[in-house]
């Protein structure tokens, strides 16, 4: 439990590095076209490479398990797979290396000319970190399969202090120093994570025949088509506010970033200490003790989602106002990025659902069903997007990702329900339902009189609001969690 606690401590302080570059990043740029620029740089390498290193850290802990079990040689097939992975991005590096303006026009065919050429700039750069991006993915998995967090979360903190520096320095040696930042900082992350995997050995392997490698690649596909599409509609959705405004991919950013404080530090770090274990209890056949898991694992993520949804949409313009508003980042930029925010909160509790939910099926090695889901949600995505962007412009793009999340995380637990619990699954939904009704209830009980009555025109007022409808909250629901032994004290796990 300890180490969950500093998992979390340090997700949080993670999110607060990431988010300070951000708010650096605002200061000295605003909203304007070289943070589009920035931001469309920085995208491709992560577009490009983020759904293999998502398809790494999701299948590599089943084939972990799988060759402990049959006591195969780990540190072979590790090697086998960084000399393999790092050859495939030395290939993509070339080519995007010679077709630099064809790749950033695909991701950003609204540019001006202008912004184009920076964004090309940008892009030489900012492509040469996809190597040490993979490898970091690689290490991370192996840290997580140990059960050691801790140093996984430590390299974010350095990569973002890293890239934080680098923002500060361009501001007065060049605004080229923005993606040569990005690329060191992976760099030093990669490094820094070598030093915990150190008693690994490496070996000069390269081998497509090898029996785990084939087993981590029939996982991998789906996982990788599954994350490729949920970055193709970051795709779409900077695509089409590139061609709305100036500085509509920075608007989406902002609000991207805000709400990933509470994706990264509540759902996201939540999950990377519940897979192994998932993946533990379905390889020992102990499938009722895990879907019993999953019913406390997803009201406890639900508890703490629930009134963080209702803050961000209560207090979305307080919050992008004392973040944001400073140097070149306008009152006009703060209530676009408030909007937006706004309708992203809505999605919260949905995305925890769906990604905990998928992990699942990754724990079985079923990796079909969430690439579905993820296909199934981009369509949706692009048809509303499209439709409402017309009319609505930035907030129509919020509307589409939002509508999207919820749908396909409905699908996911449809699916859910039938495959794990065909004869118990009104039950399930049940806890759950009546769960989340009651802890929304309290938190929407709570915020709304403290929101009304509270009313103190000062901008930095809301932080004393949002303090206390969370410590109410906390109060009013810990019998709650006690009564149904949901709040549990030590981990016997």
């Amino acid at each position: 439990m300890s180490q969950g606690l500093g998992l979390v401590i340090l997700t949080f302080t993670a999110k607060i590095a990431g988010f300070l570059r951000d708010l650096v990043l605002s200061y000295f740029y605003g909203a304007s076209y070289i943070v589009d620029a920035y931001i469309i740089a920085t995208t491709i390498p992560m577009v490009i490479f983020s759904f293999l290193g998502t398809g790494i850290e999701t299948s590599l802990i089943p084939v972990f398990s799988k060759m402990k079990q049959e006591q195969q040689d780990i540190d072979k097939f590790t090697s086998n797979i960084i000399n393999i992975f790092l050859s495939v991005c030395l290939i993509a590096i070339l080519l995007i290396l010679i077709f630099p303006e064809f790749i950033v026009r695909v991701f950003a065919s609204g540019f001006n000319a202008e912004t184009m050429l920076i964004a090309v700039s940008f892009t030489r750069f900012s492509i040469l970190g996809i190597g040490f991006t993979t490898i970091t993915y690689i290490f991370t998995s192996i840290l997580h399969y140990e059960n050691k967090f801790i140093a996984a979360a430590l390299s974010v903190i350095l990569m973002d202090i890293v890239v934080l520096l680098f923002v500060l320095l361009s501001s007065k040696f060049g605004i080229y120093l923005l993606p040569i930042g990005n690329v060191a900082a992976f760099a030093i992350q990669s490094v820094f994570l070598s030093f915990f995997v150190r008693k690994h050995k490496y070996y000069r392997i390269f081998s497509f025949k090898d029996k785990y490698f084939k087993e981590l690649i029939r996982i991998i596909i789906p996982v990788i088509i599954g994350t490729s599409v949920n970055q193709l509609n970051l795709l779409i959705d900077q695509t089409l506010a590139s061609s709305i405004t100036v500085g509509g991919i920075a608007y989406l950013n902002y609000a991207n970033k805000i709400l990933s404080v509470v994706q990264g530090v509540f759902i996201l770090s939540f999950i990377s200490l519940l897979f192994p274990k998932m993946t533990e209890m379905y390889n020992n056949n102990l499938l009722k003790k895990l879907t019993d898991k999953l019913v406390q694992w997803i009201i406890s993520l639900q508890f703490f989602l629930m009134p963080c949804t209702l803050i961000f949409c209560f207090y979305a313009k307080d919050i992008i106002r004392f973040l944001l508003q400073r140097g070149e980042f306008s009152l006009n930029d703060t209530s676009n990025t408030a909007q937006i925010l706004f309708i992203y909160a809505v999605e919260l509790p949905f995305y925890g659902l769906r990604e905990i939910l998928c992990r699942v099926y990754y724990t079985k090695k079923n990796t079909k069903l969430p690439m579905l889901n993820s296909i199934i949600g981009l369509l949706i995505n692009i048809l509303i997007s499209v439709l409402l962007a017309i009319k609505y412009g930035l907030i129509g793009l919020a509307i589409g990702t939002a509508v999207s999340c919820i749908i396909t995380s409905f699908f996911i637990l449809y699916h859910f329900l039938n495959d794990f619990l065909p004869h118990q699954k009104l039950t399930f939904l049940i806890q759950i339902i009546k769960s989340s009704f009651i802890f929304g209830s309290v938190a929407l009980t709570i915020s709304y009189p403290v929101t009304k009555y509270m009313n103190i025109n000062n901008e930095n007022f809301f932080i004393i609001k949002v303090c206390i409808i969370f410590i109410i909250y906390i109060f009013v629901t810990i019998p709650y969690l006690l009564k149904h032994k949901i709040l549990i004290l030590k981990n016997k796990d």
